[in-house]
């Protein structure tokens, strides 16, 4: 059995956001960001009007600021992605024990 098939994520939440302001983009992901609980998450993002960059810069820029300020030994393990405009491509964080690791699909 291949590697990967034996180390598949399974989300806990998905959260789909459609905007097509930049600036309420980020201010939405800010607030559910930093009222999440849940470790391992999927955001769905879709927007005609945003870059899929910029979405991808400002997602990794809300979860950074909302996972630092936070307790480190609480987030430890937690994993986000987006996903935009249902691509299957994106970028995610991962609060590992060093620091947070962030990962984007070309």
């Amino acid at each position: 059995m291949p590697l990967f098939a034996q180390n598949v994520v399974r989300y806990q939440k998905i959260v789909i956001i459609k905007e097509e302001d930049p600036e309420n983009l980020s201010s939405r992901l800010s607030e559910l960001l930093s009222g999440e609980d849940c470790k391992l998450v999927n955001f769905g993002i879709f927007s005609r009007m945003i870059a899929r960059s910029e979405i991808l810069e400002r997602f990794s820029r809300a979860a950074k600021t909302v996972l630092r300020a936070s307790c480190f030994a609480n987030v430890l393990g937690t994993i986000w992605s987006a996903e935009v405009n249902g691509s299957g491509t994106g970028c995610g964080l991962i609060a590992a024990d060093d620091k947070i690791h962030v990962w984007r699909d070309l």
